[in-house]
């Protein structure tokens, strides 16, 4: 039993040595290096039993085949982020995960599979009662719909954005 600990104890440590490697090479450019790093942590993240940081470095993975215009590739990593997100009741990484894949679906010209994707935002986004992310998925979801032509649903959603946002704004004011 001993040793199961201290394997999951050093491989939360080579986690956090990857994942600071990873963002250094994110930073100067070299997304090869930073990919190679990513996919250590996606690695040591299951040997230490550590869901929250396999779906963390699955995101940053499938986030920067995006980014590189490796649309396809991309699917896989964002689909187990937001399955882990979604097993560990984390909303936040859902919604950013579940908006990644609508993008890359949009980008694919598969609009319907973006707009469930983007659905699925503002449904957790809902849930979790959060109304900045509230704003954000139907910032996005009106702006989708508005462009596959669906302009009442466009209005409607892009009205409940406009409603949340002065909300957001009426309790910052002082």
């Amino acid at each position: 039993m001993d040793v199961f600990e201290e394997v999951s104890k050093a491989n939360a440590e080579l986690y956090k040595v990857y994942s600071i490697l990873a963002d250094r090479y994110e930073a100067v450019g070299a997304i090869d290096d930073a990919l190679e790093m990513f996919n250590r942590c996606t690695e040591a993240a299951k040997k230490s039993w550590d869901k929250a940081a396999e779906a963390e470095a699955n995101g940053r993975i499938g986030n920067l085949l995006l980014n590189r215009g490796q649309v396809n590739e991309s699917i896989p990593h964002l689909k187990i982020q937001s399955q882990l997100a979604a097993d560990l009741g984390n909303p936040e990484a859902r919604c950013r995960a579940c908006s990644a894949l609508a993008l890359a679906y949009e980008l694919l010209g598969q609009p319907d599979k973006a707009l469930t994707e983007l659905q699925l935002v503002h449904t957790v986004s809902e849930q979790s009662g959060d109304q900045f992310l509230q704003a954000q998925a139907c910032r996005a979801l009106g702006t989708l719909y508005s462009k596959v032509g669906r302009l009442e649903s466009a209005v409607d959603i892009l009205q409940r954005h406009f409603t949340l946002l002065k909300g957001i704004m009426t309790k910052a004011a002082p």
